[in-house]
């Protein structure tokens, strides 16, 4: 142990004596001085200077040759493993040979820390890299014979010691290096000869099948390479290093255990798994961390395994990646394949166990809480969780997603675990699937709020094991979409408590059912009726999903017209799930919607030479410091983060990432444009048309050529002049008639007429087309992707799609407004709207000349209307919870209405926009 040397002097003053004796007790850990020390692989004598350590160049030769305690690596220090450290084991070295005996640190501020991130000066990096396989040099490889007596692509080879049955690899020491899968027999090997980087192991015998030649210097066995040992030692810290195919373990007698506290594994690769997990914690092994970690390639991820009551406690697992847990045949036998175990955790008051922000993805279970009939497990809280891919058809899988179980009767206390603001998305892979999002059967009150749950075979299963049955489940503001059952819950319905609100699911689909272990079936009007989701409802959540298909934890955050916004309990959270402020009343789901920002274009208003302004919700306006130029036009393209400005034949067009323009061509000037991205997540673009002619589109790789029709050898430019983005099409209104482009080809629907306006009907998969009164063409059309056909003949002055109705709303001027549900029309009011707009889940009506008392906007429901302002507004956009709006000829400016107080929160800004549009980049 280092120490340092402090004197005390006398002092006649009481008082600054007992400050220097303080002062000296609190110094006393910190004194001591902490020194780097480095190793490096093990070569010939002498390969590294001096060889003691005390620098790169003077590395210690090897681990084995690393001195811990006094003189060497001790409380405070840092340990530099350098380069890739395997053992080539020339001669049988026994068990224990390669165990590192670590010494550990004294407090959090005087850590042993083990690094493999040493930056050497003038070379490239050289991650540290420690395998737990060894080279096998110690006994000779024989060749196989066929079974017609010939030579066969397989050698074998004498092996000393029990090797484990699972992991064998060829040229580890190379970072090409690879596992060997594992075959059934020895024959299959021989007579195989496909079978390439394979092996078959049977006690004392290993054969192996590479490139059918002489295997020697190229295989590598599991079990016996280095060892980290952690008898009894504590503050230890294992960062930025490569671990491949090792334990760490305590003494002999308690096997794979550590008998240590507070050790962390930070920023680690931790791959091709031993025994029973790659990180197994056991009892009394307290305050321990995982934290962002790559852990791959096991029975299991990280597991607490304990059958008493000092199961692991105070444990941190946090942004951990953890993946192919028990994709490996060999590895599912008898194993959950967890990507994280919890077996108990008595937590004490004050004290938590936290698993939070881990991606977990390719495993037979992702998060696992399990008490057997000796513990407790309380406290435990799981959260920020992307759990994905789970794989019931594993061996002994069970495909949930987190779950919380336990032994038939087990009767300890289970009280205050919490799952909240977890991702769980079912496989879309055939032939697995997940099949449950969460599984509660803890008879404590047990919390699960704020959960978003997509594509697993059932979405919320709260059923007993054995006789110990869930109390008092509590369920809030969780989002459960495309399950076939949504909920499962114990026949007995008076057995105990659901107590289950403010949720949704979706879809509202025949296959849509509440289910009973039983065997029954309930629709939702069943499920209320037993008093279970009073508030909840069946909607359309209407999540982003910028890949097309629910494959990423972004796709689940809400849109603006979501009606999961601000509908939703309070659970006294303060951030989402990706640590966004909670806004207003809790959103359902693990995202909260967060406010929009307001583009505005002055134009002539501005007074400064400036014409762009930002608006945040609150305050005025700031300018965006920019060229001074008057855009003609501008779009927000959401899933880039970008705005497309036209500048006009003067200045050209222009891209705005919120930060910096970018002139993208000097001689373009736009008359429309309209992003559009393709559900199958291969088109992501912007469809511009030309001033004067011509179809082109924008995208990550910029402004693209003209894309020409060329059907027609006659007739080969576009002349856009209006655009609909649809789900697989983009619907193009041109001067000469109606085309498609998917992307690739143009087609034509007709030639005769060009439609007056366009809409998308998202939930019925419909274009609807207004081409007017006059024309071969007329009145209201649909199309279906490849029929038109006329659905009305009044023409239209406006209409818009209402997404939380799934209704187009349809302006027939002095016939008044209808509604159209994709196969009937009804009336839905005889006034006559200037403009139609949405507001979260409200319908906006704009009123000209309706009676002085009802002039300006309302805001529809669905049931009633609620009349907001009486001036005439020009433009209305929604930006999060508000409405900006410019009034037209009021001089009232901007204001803004704030939909949850139902006021005006005044005028914010006095000049009049010329025009706005809401974007969500963060200043």
């Amino acid at each position: 142990m280092k120490t340092c040397k402090t004197t005390l002097f006398q002092s006649k003053v009481e008082v600054l004596a007992i400050f220097l004796i303080v002062f000296i007790s609190l110094a006393a850990e910190t004194c001591a001085q902490a020194e780097d020390w480095f190793v490096q692989p093990s070569a010939a004598t002498g390969t590294y200077g001096n060889e003691d350590g005390t620098d790169y160049d003077n590395a210690w030769n090897g681990l084995l040759n690393v001195v811990w305690g006094t003189n060497g690596v001790d409380a405070g220090d840092t340990l530099y493993v350098c380069g890739t450290h395997i053992y080539d084991m020339q001669q049988w070295e026994g068990d224990t040979y390669c165990d590192i005996n670590v010494s550990g640190g004294d407090s959090e501020v005087l850590r042993v820390t083990i690094s493999g991130s040493y930056d050497i000066p003038n070379e490239p990096d050289e991650p540290g890299i420690i395998w737990g396989a060894y080279k096998i040099n110690y006994n000779t490889w024989v060749q196989e014979l066929d079974e017609s007596e010939n030579p066969s692509g397989v050698w074998s080879i004498n092996l000393t010691g029990q090797h484990q049955n699972d992991w064998f690899f060829k040229d580890a020491d190379t970072a090409s290096h690879v596992f060997l899968d594992k075959v059934d027999s020895k024959n299959d090997l021989i007579n195989n000869s496909t079978a390439t980087d394979s092996f078959y192991y049977e006690y004392p015998t290993l054969s192996v099948r590479t490139d059918g030649t002489d295997p020697t210097g190229h295989i590598y066995a599991n079990s016996f390479g280095y060892v980290f040992k952690l008898a009894n030692e504590n503050y230890i810290t294992f960062k930025d290093l490569e671990i491949y195919n090792m334990v760490f373990r305590g003494d002999y007698t308690g096997g794979n255990i550590y008998e240590s506290d507070y050790i962390t594994w930070e920023n680690c690769k931790l791959t091709y798994g031993m025994k029973n997990a790659l990180l197994s914690i056991s009892d009394g092994n307290d305050y321990m961390k995982v934290i962002d970690c790559e852990l791959s390639y096991a029975r299991n991820g990280i597991y607490n395994q304990s059958n008493t009551n000092n199961a692991p406690k105070n444990y941190l697992y946090k942004g951990n990646y953890i993946h192919d847990i028990g994709t490996q045949t060999w590895l599912q036998v008898t194993n959950d394949n967890h990507g994280i175990g919890i077996q108990g955790g008595n937590h004490l008051v004050n004290e938590v166990g936290i698993i939070e922000d881990n991606i977990i993805e390719r495993v037979g279970s992702g998060i696992a809480l399990y008490v057997n009939m000796s513990q407790d497990i309380k406290n435990t809280i799981v959260r920020r969780n992307i759990v994905t891919d789970m794989r019931p058809n594993l061996t002994y899988a069970t495909g949930y997603g987190i779950s919380l179980m336990c032994d038939n009767d087990a009767p300890g206390t289970k009280s205050g675990n919490k799952v909240y603001q977890n991702i769980i998305i079912g496989n879309q892979v055939a032939p697995y699937d997940g099949k449950v999002g969460i599984f509660v059967a803890f008879d404590s009150k047990t919390d699960i709020y704020n959960n978003t749950i997509y594509n697993c075979d059932v979405g919320l299963f709260i059923g007993p094991v054995g006789n110990t049955i869930p109390e008092n489940v509590y369920v809030r503001n969780n989002i459960i979409l495309d399950c076939p059952t949504n909920v499962k819950r114990h026949s007995n319905l008076s057995g105990y408590t659901i107590n289950i609100d403010d949720n949704i699911y979706w879809p509202a689909s025949s296959n849509f059912v509440f289910y009973c272990q039983s065997g029954c079936e309930y629709n939702f009007t069943e499920w209320k009726s037993f008093g279970f989701d009073p508030n909840s409802t069946v909607a359309n959540p209407h999540f982003k999903n910028a890949s097309g298909a629910y494959l990423n934890a972004d796709d689940f955050k809400l849109t603006a017209y979501s009606p999961a916004i601000d509908t939703g309990a309070d659970m006294d959270l303060e951030t989402d799930f990706v640590g966004n402020s909670i806004v207003g009343d809790h959103d359902i789901g693990a995202y909260e919607y967060q406010l929009a920002q307001l583009l505005i274009d002055y134009g002539a208003e501005a007074t400064t030479t400036n014409k762009l302004y930002i608006y945040d919700g609150s305050g005025n306006p700031s300018e965006i410091s920019n060229t001074g130029w008057d855009p003609e036009n501008f779009t927000y393209w959401e899933d880039a983060s970008l705005v497309l400005l036209d500048y006009g034949t003067a200045h050209g067009l222009y891209s705005y990432d919120g930060a910096t323009f970018t002139l993208e061509d000097d001689d373009f000037d736009p008359t429309c444009f309209e992003p559009w991205v393709y559900e199958s997540g291969s088109i992501n673009m912007v469809a511009i048309a030309q001033n004067g002619g011509g179809f082109y589109t924008y995208d990550s790789s910029g402004l693209s050529s003209e894309i020409q029709y060329f059907d027609d050898p006659s007739y080969v430019s576009l002349t856009p002049e209006n655009f609909q983005a649809c789900d697989d099409y983009l619907a193009i209104d041109d001067s000469n008639g109606l085309y498609t482009y998917d992307g690739t080809d143009i087609s034509l629907v007709n030639s005769s007429d060009s439609p007056d306006n366009m809409i998308y009907y998202t939930d019925e998969d419909l274009l609807m087309l207004d081409y007017g009164s006059s024309g071969n063409y007329t009145g209201l059309y649909t199309y279906d992707g490849s029929t038109l056909s006329q659905i009305g003949t009044w023409d239209p002055e406006n209409f818009i799609y209402w997404p939380t109705q799934q209704l187009a709303m349809i302006d027939y001027g002095t016939h008044g407004l209808y509604k159209y549900d994709g196969t009937n029309f009804a009336s839905f009011g005889s006034w006559d709207p200037e403009g139609l707009g949405i507001f979260g889940n409200d319908l906006i009506l704009e009123y000209i000349d309706y009676g002085t008392a009802n002039n300006g906007l309302h805001l529809h429901n669905g049931t009633v209307s609620t009349h907001i302002t009486k001036w005439d507004a020009e433009v209305y956009v929604q930006i999060g919870s508000k409405l900006a709006v410019s009034f037209f000829n009021e001089d009232k400016g901007l204001a803004i209405y704030d939909g949850i107080k139902e006021e005006w929160t005044g005028h914010e800004w006095e000049w009049e926009p010329d025009d706005m549009i809401a974007v969500d980049w963060d200043f």
